[in-house]
């Protein structure tokens, strides 16, 4: 966001399914594929990092054992 703007991003991303078993993981990354879809896990800890430099708050939410994350980035004014 530019500095000194105000507002909420929210975004969900496939995250790591690190607790769904390995056949479901495989053909989730491979449907996802079919898209121009892959999981992007660093995005959350770029976004907890630009977060602390803008003094804005991140919250993180798991969804359905890992099979995504929900992310709520918040910059006040």
């Amino acid at each position: 966001m530019p500095s000194g703007s105000t507002g909420r991003l929210l975004v969900v991303d496939f995250y790591t399914q690190a607790r769904l078993p390995g056949w479901f993981r495989w053909g989730l990354r491979h449907w996802l594929a079919r898209f121009g879809v892959e999981p992007r896990p660093e995005m959350v800890e770029l976004l907890i990092r630009q977060a602390q430099l803008q003094a804005a708050a991140v919250t993180t939410r798991p969804l359905y054992h890992d099979y995504a994350v929900a992310v709520n980035y918040r910059r006040a004014a």
